[in-house]
């Protein structure tokens, strides 16, 4: 009995000397407990509707000169990239002249909440990417010819065999001072034609985004509001200035008629040099 006490006193004194050297528990001031907070994004959805391309976080109504004739809705180039909208031109109703004159493009109208024209921007054209591939594009434009009397068919009365009158040969159209403006400022495209050009069947560039731009809402404008006639507003107003012109020489015979052209603005996932 001696012998098996004296065994376990011995082990009771080790145990006493040892639970002296281990350390006790440390409480620190805060508990820190990690976890996740995830997000997933996928293609958004395309058909922006048009914004002031002076703010473009401002939705706006635009109005086509003929109010008649409604704003088309936007073009899809695939999933997450329009081409939202695009102005159509107007240079009023002009008294025929035997000079050459130049002609002033009204600026866009902008309709209120009641459907009445509550102002004009500049006129311009809308991309929206929302791809999420960060590709760029690029956004030209044409004309399918020349100015022509309206109800002409330029396929069967091309201008070189068409009646006297019925084109305004000569006739130029010219942009300047384009300028482009958008909701994701990081990533704004680094081609934009600011030049002076004239145009026609021809695509002209107006702005491209290269890989890792153009991402967001992009709108391109030609000129500034105070750039444009404000007063200019019904479709038969004669404007007095803007950065769009029309010039016709005043060789050119001229018809007591209407004269249209059609601007094809095309948006390709092309992206710029």
């Amino acid at each position: 009995m001696n012998k098996i006490y004296i065994k376990s006193a011995a082990a009771l004194a080790a145990l006493m000397l040892v639970g002296p050297l281990i350390a006790p528990p440390v409480f620190a001031a805060n508990a820190n407990y990690d976890t996740s907070g995830d997000v997933k994004f996928v293609t958004g959805d395309t058909g922006t509707k048009p914004v002031d391309p002076t703010d473009p976080e401002k939705p706006v109504t635009p109005e086509n000169p003929d109010p008649t004739d409604p704003v088309k809705p936007p073009v899809e180039v695939t999933k997450g990239l329009s081409l939202d909208f695009a102005s159509s031109l107007a240079f009023g109703k002009q008294k025929i002249s035997a000079k050459s004159e130049t002609y002033y493009a009204h600026g866009q109208k902008i309709l209120d909440g009641n459907g009445a024209v509550s102002g004009i921007v500049p006129n311009y054209a809308q991309v929206t990417d929302v791809r999420g591939n960060f590709a760029g594009w690029t956004l030209s434009v044409a004309t399918d010819g020349q100015f022509r009397e309206k109800g002409t068919d330029i396929t069967s009365t091309p201008e070189t065999a068409a009646p006297l009158g019925t084109y305004l040969t000569g006739a130029d159209l010219k942009f300047s001072k384009g300028v482009t403006n958008g909701t994701v400022t990081p990533a704004k495209p680094s081609n934009v034609n600011s030049a002076t050009f004239s145009l026609n069947t021809s695509d002209q560039v107006l702005m491209s985004a290269k890989a890792n731009e153009g991402m967001g809402t992009w709108t391109y404008a030609l000129g500034a509001t105070a750039d444009y006639d404000s007063s200019a507003r019904s479709q038969d107003a004669v404007a007095a200035q803007s950065p769009i012109t029309l010039t016709v020489p005043g060789s050119t015979a001229k018809k007591a008629a209407a004269y249209t052209t059609t601007l094809i603005w095309k948006l390709s996932d092309t992206p710029g040099n």
